[in-house]
């Protein structure tokens, strides 16, 4: 029965007519690039808007948490190593590696930080900031959107999510534990201009 069945339906298969059809090349080309033109078009990134979210981990090194993608490289995350906040970007300036600057804003929140850009492994901008900052208070207690901007390049925006914040409550903390000489060592990237 079943070879019976299959015989027929290569029969039917083998009788089909296939048309041809008509296709406007350039109709499909420019529908193709509309959606890409107008996401670049945007003068502010929301990054991965519906894929991406907030992730946390604790190791020898540190709490951290990062937004992105999951199973991805985080486009934004912060760090808490020895009374240090750093504050990690995917993004690249317009001029390339080297001295730079973050700016982050928010409710409440309008800092420009020195930064350092890196092209070895995973491109990325790191700021560094001494954890008894402030205004990492009022970052610890936001809501909304962060808006991360390094060098001249077009603006990123993070919600402001229990991982960030968390984690900025946390590194605080840790850095009243601290001894003072580990809290006024140089840190790895440049330091903070924020108050």
């Amino acid at each position: 029965m079943r070879i019976s069945f299959l015989i027929a339906a290569l029969a039917i298969g083998a009788c089909a007519r296939v048309e041809p059809v008509d296709v406007d090349e350039d109709e499909v080309l420019n529908s193709l690039e509309t959606p890409i033109e107008s996401a670049a078009s945007n003068d502010s990134a929301s990054i991965g808007a519906t894929d991406s979210q907030w992730s946390a981990r604790s190791d020898q090194a540190g709490p951290w948490a990062g937004y992105g993608v999951p199973f991805s490289e985080a486009a934004f995350s912060a760090r808490c190593e020895a009374g240090q906040l750093i504050l990690s970007t995917t993004e690249m300036p317009p001029t390339g590696p080297g001295r730079t600057t973050m700016s982050v804003s928010g409710q409440r929140i309008d800092e420009n930080l020195n930064a350092v850009a890196r092209e070895e492994g995973l491109p990325n901008t790191e700021a560094s900031v001494n954890a008894n900052s402030q205004w990492l208070d009022r970052l610890a207690s936001a809501s909304g959107n962060l808006s991360i901007q390094v060098g001249g390049s077009a603006p990123i925006t993070v919600p402001i999510g229990e991982p960030l914040t968390s984690l900025v409550r946390d590194c605080r903390s840790r850095s009243t534990q601290v001894p003072a000489s580990e809290s006024e060592a140089a840190p790895a990237t440049a330091p903070s201009t924020g108050s």
